[in-house]
């Protein structure tokens, strides 16, 4: 409430934008690809969740700042290639490092991932 984030509180509210805009495009096209692992397209997707998310469990356990940290540290793994090349899967285990250092947690954006993963399902006839 200090920074005017709305939180998981603002997703539900407004239908899961950030799900129907973001996550859900992009699950559903990697796995048209038919290539990945399901693990490497959750990661890809989360990826992608954290780039654009407001995360407010990371507010709440840190600050803006680190939000703003996390958002481009995911848009620099997706600018690489994220789970789809070498060097992004590199990347990708550095960020879970760190993450991990610093106290780091993105659950926000995981929450996000569920709720993609649950539309994904409950389209499928």
């Amino acid at each position: 409430q200090n920074y005017g984030l709305k939180g998981i509180r603002g997703e539900v509210e407004n239908g899961f934008p950030t799900v129907r805009n973001y996550a859900l495009p992009v699950l559903t096209e990697l796995k048209s690809l038919k290539t990945l692992a399901w693990n490497d397209i959750l990661v890809q997707t989360l990826l992608h969740l954290m780039a654009v998310n407001e995360d407010t469990n990371i507010v709440a356990r840190h600050d803006l700042k680190t939000l703003e940290f996390v958002q481009h540290y995911s848009l620099r793994i997706l600018d690489s290639g994220g789970m789809l090349r070498k060097d992004g899967v590199q990347m990708i285990n550095e960020m879970d490092k760190e993450f991990i250092e610093r106290n780091i947690s993105p659950g926000g954006s995981a929450d996000l991932l569920a709720v993609t993963v649950m539309f994904d399902l409950l389209s499928i006839n």
